[in-house]
């Protein structure tokens, strides 16, 4: 996977240097509430890290860094998981910034670019997201994003879009 950029966003593949700032990221327990319930550790994140570097050599995507194009300050992490269902692969949209920059908009800027790239760049049938009931920021982001709700459980929401669907089309970010 390539960089991918945005008018105020770089979206690159993770490398291993990267681990303080994913620390930094998955070491605030507020940014941390709604995925595991509790900020990481130096050893989960430096686990996770291996996990997403081999999702990228194994599958050719996956989790990644977000930069502030403008100055290429890390920001966050965004991507698409792979995720082996019965009818192929599918990729599992997912964001995370740190606070400073939450509320500009980034996470859809990220989505918009992330979508057609899985649909058409990679031939995935679908992308979804998944968001925990209170997170209402997230959630948004996946109706902005046009994604259609598929299934709402005690626990958490998903969205989807799929290359199949209707009217699917690129996104602008």
């Amino acid at each position: 996977m390539d960089t991918i950029t945005t008018p105020r966003l770089h979206i690159r593949p993770m490398v291993r240097s990267d681990f303080r700032a994913l620390q930094s990221l998955y070491g605030e327990p507020e940014l941390m509430k709604f995925i595991t319930g509790k900020a990481r550790g130096p050893l989960e994140t430096r686990a996770r890290l291996m996990k997403d570097l081999a999702h990228h050599r194994d599958h050719g995507f996956g989790l990644c860094i977000v930069e502030w194009r403008d100055t290429g300050e890390v920001i966050g992490r965004c991507g698409l998981e792979p995720r082996r269902r019965r009818n192929g692969m599918e990729g599992e949209l997912a964001w995370m910034f740190a606070q400073p920059w939450w509320g500009r908009g980034l996470a859809t800027a990220a989505g918009a670019a992330l979508i057609p790239f899985g649909l058409v760049e990679l031939a995935l049938e679908r992308v979804f997201a998944t968001a925990d009931h209170r997170n209402q920021a997230s959630i948004r982001v996946m109706q902005k994003l046009a994604m259609t709700l598929v299934s709402s459980g005690d626990d958490q929401v998903e969205y989807e879009v799929c290359a199949s669907s209707p009217g699917v089309m690129p996104l602008q970010a």
